[in-house]
């Protein structure tokens, strides 16, 4: 909870000197990658257990097509590993999810920049939940702000604060889940004219 408060302080005292010294161009294309370890704040609700506390990592790729300086569009690719538990309850789950990514990209100086992020996407789950073997499908949606630091004219090191809301349905039942919280990344994006 610290970082997330630790990140918003930042955003908020380094806005008033937005500058549009390192707007990304129209026809620029970005690669990016990211990774996170963490223990989150990411809650998992289904029926039977009530929310669950959850350690996750998660490997992120999206490719954005700028069509206006500093609105870019894309498509995106998570994977994210989950392990959830309670006192009498443990599940192992690997989701993958592809989608559509929007960003707004905001310069503050030549080598700093901040991204708002939005991403819808379907999801599919394999779950290992104590000893028996599921699988479902659904749909998330991500809101996210995101950090460039530009180590190069086309290379910057990425920070992002995410918040992930997933719904899914179990295959095999009508039982459905819902996973929501804050997920933090770091990346690298590459950016070709």
């Amino acid at each position: 909870m610290r970082t997330k408060n630790f990140w918003l302080l930042l955003m908020f005292l380094l806005a008033p000197s937005i500058g549009v010294s390192k707007e990304i161009i129209k026809g620029m294309a970005e690669i990016n990658g990211n990774l996170n370890f963490s223990l989150t704040s990411l809650n998992v609700e289904n029926d039977d257990h009530g929310a669950l506390s959850s350690d996750t990592i998660t490997v992120s790729a999206s490719i954005l097509y700028y069509v206006k300086d500093n609105i870019g569009v894309g498509l995106t690719s998570n994977y994210v590993s989950i392990q959830s538990s309670s006192k009498d309850y443990l599940e192992n789950r690997s989701t993958t999810m592809y989608g559509v990514e929007g960003a707004y990209n905001i310069s503050f100086n030549e080598n700093f920049s901040m991204k708002i992020l939005v991403v819808i996407a379907k999801t599919s789950s394999k779950m290992s939940i104590n000893d028996g073997r599921q699988k479902s499908k659904g749909s998330a949606w991500i809101l996210g702000l995101g950090w460039a630091y530009f180590v190069a004219h086309n290379i910057s090191v990425n920070t992002k604060v995410t918040y992930l809301n997933m719904s899914q349905k179990i295959d095999a039942s009508s039982e459905k889940i819902k996973m929501n919280g804050l997920i933090t990344d770091f990346g690298i994006s590459v950016y070709f004219e």
